[in-house]
């Protein structure tokens, strides 16, 4: 096994503390949610489904920008694209025609996109769905399920001393949840719905990535929506160019009225998109949803790139074979050392179960030491250029790991002992994941 060091990573660490709030503008990238002291806390450069840290340190990715890199780092003709944009300029003062040739591609693939805007962010994206939808059907209520990132109407559904702090307590009369998977009972959507019946504008649903979801869910998600005269917006900003091309309304063959994208649709590069039926769409014409960058022709060109690679290679395939080879190879590690742990959630996007929260800032800490970024027992985003050779080296870590775990797995006390080992601050790590 190669020694890591991560000695240039913990300098910037500690330096950033005093200038950046949690030392990173993605709280999913907080140092502090892997295993500082025993994991990298910046990276600098990636190629294919590789990366390297500050240090020099090069490792196989399973973490991918928190999602954006289905395809992986380094795309010959995305880089190519994006290049050839730089000399003509990325911000003009009238749109671009890039603009209707992205759209344009965008209508081929995605069922229920017959009018696209784009944006930056997926929370920019799924902010103006919501607000589109009160618009167009005079409610102000949201049923929603899953996460839709940081816009206030979201945030109102956390609890107001907690990660919901800052939010106007009005708005919590305006959002309700309900349960994924559940037909029947207090929780489930209908029943929701039901309670304040006619003051609902919208349903919303992003996809429980660990947990296994029926077609039947999807097809009773649209009927209730129907049924209450809602809106119906699937959040496929991970699900999309992953599950399938148009995400979960293409896998499971049932057709939202709203939809946003993010993430993969630019394999990187900054830009969402909102999209629909044309009859909600066109009320934004009149509306304030309006963003300076959304067109910006940079990430314009890099989606139009992604999705000619997506038409010329079987990328959505071989993300799923990818992930299957990874799961079924955990499994057979799981199962040799007779750990108490299982894999779950979709090929594409696998994470392993039934590990408490310590084990799995050392499985986090145990694979960088074997030149592997795992997310410990969260999803793996698999990226397509991910080859047979990064899977084998993958297990080969993962065996090894888990042979150190096994040891140790049921006694809390020298797990953290193991990671202080390495520099680790333990209840750091406790406390960001609460």
């Amino acid at each position: 096994m190669s020694k890591y060091f991560f000695a240039k990573s913990f300098d910037l660490y500690n330096k950033t503390a005093g200038i950046i709030p949690g030392r990173s503008q993605t709280n999913s990238k907080r140092p502090e949610a892997y295993a500082p002291g025993g994991f990298p806390a910046y990276l600098c450069e990636g190629k294919g489904a590789h990366v390297r840290d500050i240090d020099g340190n090069e490792y196989i990715d399973y973490i991918a920008g928190i999602g954006p890199m289905t395809l992986g780092y380094g795309i010959e003709s995305i880089n190519r694209a994006m290049h050839e944009r730089i000399d003509k300029g990325i911000s003009l003062g009238l749109p671009s025609p890039l603009e209707f040739e992205a759209a344009e591609r965008i209508r081929r693939f995605i069922p229920c996109a017959e009018m696209i805007r784009f944006f930056k962010t997926g929370s920019d994206a799924t902010n103006a769905g919501a607000r589109l939808a009160r618009a167009y059907t005079g409610r102000e209520k949201i049923a929603m399920c899953g996460y839709h990132g940081q816009a206030d109407i979201w945030a109102a559904s956390l609890p107001a001393d907690g990660k919901g702090k800052g939010v106007p307590l009005v708005l919590k009369d305006h959002i309700r949840t309900f349960e994924h998977q559940k037909f029947d009972g207090e929780n489930c959507l209908d029943a929701v719905l039901s309670k304040e019946t006619g003051q609902f504008a919208a349903v919303t649903i992003s996809l429980p990535y660990h947990l296994q979801t029926s077609k039947d869910f999807y097809v009773y998600l649209r009927e209730t929506a129907n049924k209450h005269n809602c809106i119906l917006l699937f959040d496929e900003i991970v699900t999309g160019l992953r599950w399938a091309r148009a995400g979960v309304q293409e896998y499971f063959g049932v057709i939202p009225d709203l939809a946003c994208y993010a993430k993969g649709i630019a394999n990187g590069a900054p830009i969402s998109v909102l999209c629909g039926k044309a009859d909600i769409l066109k009320l934004m014409e009149n509306m304030q949803l309006t963003s300076t960058y959304g067109g910006d022709t940079l990430s314009l060109a890099a989606l139009i790139a992604v999705s000619d690679f997506y038409d010329t290679h079987n990328v959505i395939g071989k993300i799923w074979d990818n992930g299957r080879k990874l799961r079924e190879g955990i499994d057979k590690i799981l199962s040799k050392y007779k750990l108490p742990y299982k894999t779950a959630g979709y090929d594409c996007f696998p994470c392993i179960e039934g590990a408490a929260l310590p084990v799995n800032a050392l499985i986090n800490q145990e694979m960088a030491k074997r030149g592997i970024l795992f997310r410990g027992t969260g999803n793996k985003y698999i990226m397509y250029m991910l080859t047979d050779e990064d899977i084998q080296k993958t297990l080969k870590a993962a065996s090894e790991t888990f042979s150190v775990i096994v040891k140790i797995h049921d006694d809390e006390e020298k797990i953290k002992q193991a990671i202080q080992a390495n520099g680790t601050e333990y209840e750091e790590i406790i406390r960001t994941h609460n």
